[in-house]
């Protein structure tokens, strides 16, 4: 009896450190699989959001085309939106919920937010200029297959179409954004010099002088040899993800019967 009574006790103690040992190592899978899940909707639900938003700069954009100097003033709330919800791609970046670089995020989203607000929205002169609609037809083009295939990645694997759409359609929409973006920031030039908006003049309290105007020719210096880095640096992003989609190899299997029926054909 007494033997009994200690062999069941160590059962018992056995099955207790074992159970509490499995509870112990699985709790945390359901939590990250939780956490993973609410992730990837966060991610789709933006995602999508962001591509209805281009979507419907875009249909706005080829709608409105006819007249430039009604163009901006009908497509306006709709781009700053759009452009606006970038911000979040930012916060991604930088919380760690996608892969992409904070800096080289922070650049791109910056880059666009420069020539929106900083240029586009101050100058009445650009806002009517047909270089804006350019640039809403190369945004909204690139934008909404771009969106489009990371909320179907969010969940699943993405269709070769629109794979190679979000990786092809750069070799048009680039160099045409890069065009826009550039004459949008040069036709301003002449505005921000005579007003000096945005300008810190000397003397003052700080000692301090800045020119927007002298900044914004800066920024036309670097864009022009800086603009063909980054277009080869997707370029090579292009070859890397759309030659991995090549056709599935055959198994060893049916490689060596269809040598076999060949060469049994070749004698023949």
């Amino acid at each position: 009896d007494v033997w009994k009574s200690t062999e069941s006790r160590l059962a018992a103690i056995v099955m207790s450190v074992a159970v509490g040992s499995s509870i112990g190592s699985m709790s945390p899978k359901p939590a990250a699989a939780s956490s993973s899940v609410l992730t990837k909707t966060y991610l789709f639900l933006h995602n999508l959001i962001s591509f209805v938003a281009w979507s419907y700069v875009l249909v706005l954009t080829f709608t409105n085309l006819t007249d430039p100097s009604s163009f901006y003033a009908r497509v306006r709330y709709a781009v700053v939106f759009a452009q606006f919800l970038a911000i979040f791609e930012v916060l991604q970046s930088v919380f760690g919920l996608v892969s992409s670089p904070a800096m080289t995020v922070c650049v791109q989203v910056g880059s666009r937010w420069l020539v929106l607000y900083g240029v586009v929205e101050q100058v009445q002169s650009v806002q009517t200029n047909w270089c804006v609609a350019m640039l809403c037809v190369a945004w909204s083009c690139a934008e909404v297959p771009r969106y489009l295939y990371y909320a179907v990645n969010s969940f699943g694997s993405v269709p070769y179409p629109l794979l190679w759409l979000r990786y092809s359609g750069f070799l048009i929409l680039y160099p045409m954004g890069f065009v826009a973006e550039t004459l949008c920031i040069y036709n301003s030039l002449g505005f921000f010099f005579k007003t000096q908006q945005w300008s810190i003049a000397m003397p003052n309290v700080w000692n301090f002088e800045f020119s927007w105007a002298r900044l914004l020719q800066l920024i036309i210096a670097l864009y022009v040899p800086g603009s063909p880095f980054m277009f080869l640096h997707m370029c090579r992003q292009r070859v890397k993800y759309l030659s991995g989609r090549t056709r599935t190899p055959l198994p060893s299997s049916k490689m060596m019967e269809r040598k076999s029926s060949f060469k049994s054909k070749k004698a023949d």
